[in-house]
């Protein structure tokens, strides 16, 4: 047989239940009360002598012996030969014990060292236990069925042993068998060989469906995976469509918008500079008219100062006339009455 299908069927053969396995074992089997803080207590006093479980709020005096029962961790490893050797199984078997209080009542000489003598008592019976336990399996009904229930009864055989002493346990038995190749098989176990080799073929089988399944359910879920891709990418596509299309409308609408606001700003503005062009004009005309009234008004003062000064020339004139005729007149008065003085002179004589 192929050395990597036989490893395949030992895992098989230990793992194929489930994969919480020893937890179901433990849950399935016996479930101890461990008490960590478990203790016995002497008193000798004389003839007198009494042991009782430890109290809470005990004080310890001078006359007490305190005898400590703690939890302890075991662990036996073994090999059984099955088949003329055909199968060499190994065992490993993780034990938790305590000694309960009757056990330790019962085995009072031994209290200092109370778990080592339930491991030399016990160690002999438990593996006579294992090695009955597999050597009176079933021909090949445990490989049909695997492991887990030979583990179970072997922990469930050794809780037992441990509980009808008034000991508690917690007992886990893990099994790894390992076959021999096939030319090394004695003819006399071909039975368990092909039976062997039927549930390796099975195994196997089951493996190429499970294979098959989770290939087949990684296909689909890829599948669903391309298919919800495109369906997303889609999505985004129409998502994105969508997107610039709001994002058109929108800018469409803020153009228009703005153009609105730009018309009415424009009507605004035009209504200002309309009004302001008319306040202007108004403005203009209103100085025009005070600059024409201030003109007119200087040119009625500047005429009424020229025409003052032209009749202050006028008489200046005149008079400067009337004072050159007066002059004029004195002179040719003057001048009349000289001759008039000469013309009554008598001329000389020669």
């Amino acid at each position: 047989m192929n050395a990597q299908n036989m490893n395949n069927m030992d895992f098989w053969l230990t793992k194929q239940e489930t994969p919480s396995h020893h937890a179901l074992m433990v849950a399935e089997t016996w479930q101890p009360i461990f008490e960590p803080d478990r203790h016995l207590v002497s008193i000798k006093m004389g003839p007198y002598w009494r042991l009782y479980e430890r109290p809470e709020g005990f004080v310890k005096r001078f006359y007490h012996t305190v005898y400590a029962l703690p939890i302890e961790k075991w662990l036996l490893d073994t090999h059984v030969e099955l088949y003329e050797g055909f199968c060499n199984v190994g065992v490993r078997v993780d034990i938790h014990f305590q000694a309960g209080i009757k056990y330790a009542l019962n085995n009072m000489a031994v209290l200092a060292s109370i778990n080592a003598h339930i491991q030399s008592t016990y160690e002999e019976a438990l593996m006579n236990s294992v090695h009955d336990t597999l050597l009176n399996l079933p021909k090949d009904v445990w490989i049909r069925n695997a492991l887990g229930l030979v583990e179970k009864k072997i922990a469930s055989d050794m809780s037992e042993m441990f509980m009808l002493q008034a000991i508690q346990s917690r007992v886990l038995c893990e099994l790894t068998p390992v076959f021999k190749d096939f030319p090394d098989v004695i003819l006399s176990q071909e039975e368990i060989y092909l039976s062997l080799l039927k549930k390796n073929f099975e195994f196997n089988q089951a493996k190429r469906d499970e294979h098959f399944r989770q290939q087949t359910e990684i296909d689909n879920q890829a599948r669903e995976q391309t298919q919800k891709n495109i369906e997303n990418l889609e999505q985004d596509a129409r998502l994105e469509r969508e997107k610039q299309a709001t994002i058109a409308a929108n800018t469409l609408r803020l153009r228009e918008e703005f153009a609105r606001q730009q018309a009415a700003l424009f009507e605004v503005e035009e209504r200002i500079h309309t009004e302001q062009l008319a306040h202007d004009s108004a403005l203009k005309e209103k100085a025009f008219e005070s600059a024409m009234a201030l003109e007119k008004k200087q040119h009625a003062k500047t005429l009424s100062q020229k025409t003052q000064q032209k009749e202050d020339e006028i008489t200046r004139e005149i008079m400067l006339y009337e004072k050159e005729q007066a002059q004029w007149l004195a002179a040719k008065t003057k001048i009349q009455a000289h001759e008039n003085t000469l013309s009554k002179i008598p001329p000389k004589t020669k």
